[in-house]
């Protein structure tokens, strides 16, 4: 799937990246690039051509893009498993916790210096409807979980900095996988 950009106007395709589709994307202000996650790759793109990121993240997926502008960083949740970093160079696992987890999503705290990620179990290792395993946070150097799952299913993360809050998107799924509860929960 292709990335578009828009005006204010009108619609425009960028051209790219093709043949794969985008699950997330992600902008660094400082060096006015635009990331996506699409299919097994990270790739970036400067206003005119898309750029594969290549390295380590190859062969995982793109999915939870977010840009760290203080540390100018580019953090990809993977399917492949955990949260890898990008230096504008090279990518590198950031490890721990996490590293065994699909990351579905990733918010930051700039205030207190903080990634969090929501975590969920490999579908190949998944024993029961509880796929979750909840949000962790990074604090540059370490993985620590904020307390257990929210909910079986985690699908975004927001943070609000304004009110020292992380909100987590959830769905409860029965072992089915029927959607049997939706909610909204924050964390402070």
């Amino acid at each position: 799937m292709d990335v578009w950009k828009y005006d204010g106007k009108n619609w425009t395709d960028t051209g790219g990246p093709s043949g794969a589709q985008t699950s997330s994307l992600a902008y660094d202000p400082t060096h006015n690039l635009l990331y996506a996650g699409a299919g097994n790759r990270v790739f970036k793109y400067d206003g005119t051509s898309w750029t594969d990121t290549g390295g380590a993240v190859e062969d995982t997926s793109g999915d939870g893009l977010l840009y760290d502008a203080t540390h100018n960083l580019l953090y990809a949740g993977s399917y492949g498993p955990g949260v890898w970093k990008y230096d504008g160079t090279s990518w590198a696992s950031t490890g721990g916790g996490v590293s065994s987890y699909k990351i579905d999503s990733l918010a930051y705290d700039p205030g207190h210096n903080l990634l969090y990620a929501s975590c969920e179990v490999m579908p190949s290792v998944m024993a029961s409807s509880s796929k979750s395993k909840g949000v962790w946070k990074y604090n540059g150097s370490t993985w620590t979980n904020t307390g257990g799952p929210v909910s079986n299913y985690l699908v975004s993360l927001a943070y609000d900095s304004a009110h020292n809050l992380l909100y987590a998107g959830c769905i409860e799924l029965s072992k089915s996988g029927t959607v049997t509860g939706e909610g909204v929960w924050k964390y402070k």
